[in-house]
């Protein structure tokens, strides 16, 4: 196995997200306290956006977690649903002993049971992940859900994770009174190019790498350079760099490891490698060129006792 061969507990990058590798870097911390702050707060609705891939899902694994001995957390992984089967899963993810719901409508019950939860139990949050699939007349049903609060407090927070795309839908006029009752809003960014690394370190170390690092730096360069911070292209072409360090049964991943895991993922062309092959091999020429010219320069002086002429322009 991969772990095995580099003598690792586990897959260091592996795509599905695990909040023990978590990474507190900046662009993603500040949306995690942003959250808990928010829910601390009591406010009712909370955005966070950001492009594929960016970190989205590991953030909203981090809240729940965060959440876990505060609050009660429901969850919305597929929003894209009919009204009824959103109140529906609601209620399911909303146990209540010895439950009365006998006549009442789907709405009054997840009501009555949001009133149990807050008086008995823990407050609710709702997390929604890929927010921006959500149909409109979904997000007029979360617009009514924030309005249902007990004794100044929401019944309901809840914390929308999504895509740019969400931004765009929001910003139509219908929604206006659905984005005006958004507390908090943040976007994701990718990471900056010295943070690959920090990241890349981060995961390996809690997968258990002791005592020297499996990439090299110019392999994490390549990967932060091809991938521009995304997370989730970094766990890729890293776990596929590190499969093709084992089968050139190599310990350390070189950028050649690097050039090909890019390559089977699409993210370069074979026109792109032979260019860079080319620079390389015209870089190593230029090299010897010019250790071949130091020789020479070099080996004048010796023969001339180090001494030479000045040029005399007439």
């Amino acid at each position: 196995m991969l772990q095995k061969y580099f003598g690792l507990r586990e897959n260091p990058f592996s795509i599905h997200p695990n909040p023990l590798f978590y990474c507190d870097l900046k662009c993603h911390d500040e949306a995690l306290q942003l959250v808990l702050y928010s829910i601390k707060n009591y406010d009712t609705l909370i955005k966070v956006t950001g492009q594929i891939g960016l970190g989205k899902s590991m953030v909203a694994a981090c809240v729940r977690n965060k959440l876990a001995e505060s609050h009660h957390v429901c969850e919305i992984r597929n929003p894209n649903m009919e009204t009824e089967s959103l109140i529906s899963s609601l209620i399911n993810q909303l146990k209540v002993p010895r439950a009365k719901d006998k006549g009442l409508l789907p709405a009054e019950i997840l009501e009555s049971r949001l009133k149990y939860y807050s008086k008995q139990i823990k407050p609710v949050v709702l997390i929604v992940d890929e927010a921006q699939a959500m149909e409109d007349a979904l997000l007029e049903t979360l617009r009514l859900l924030t309005n249902l609060e007990q004794m100044g407090k929401p019944l309901l927070q809840i914390v929308l994770f999504g895509q740019k795309e969400l931004d765009m839908k929001l910003y139509q006029d219908k929604f206006k009174q659905l984005k005006q009752r958004i507390s908090f809003s943040y976007e994701i960014r990718a990471l900056r190019r010295r943070e690959v690394g920090v990241y890349m370190e981060y995961r390996l170390m809690v997968a258990g790498m002791q005592g020297r690092s499996i990439f090299q730096q110019d392999a994490i360069d390549l990967i932060a350079r091809f991938t521009q911070g995304v997370p989730r292209n970094i766990n890729i072409i890293a776990h596929k760099a590190m499969l093709f360090a084992q089968a050139g049964q190599s310990l350390d991943v070189r950028s050649h490891h690097v050039w090909k895991a890019l390559y089977d993922h699409g993210l370069v062309s074979y026109t792109g490698l032979l260019k860079q092959w080319k620079l390389g091999f015209v870089l190593s020429l230029l090299v010897i060129n010019l250790g071949l010219l130091y020789g020479l320069v070099h080996l004048y002086y010796s023969s001339t006792g180090g001494l030479v002429e000045p040029l005399t322009l007439v």
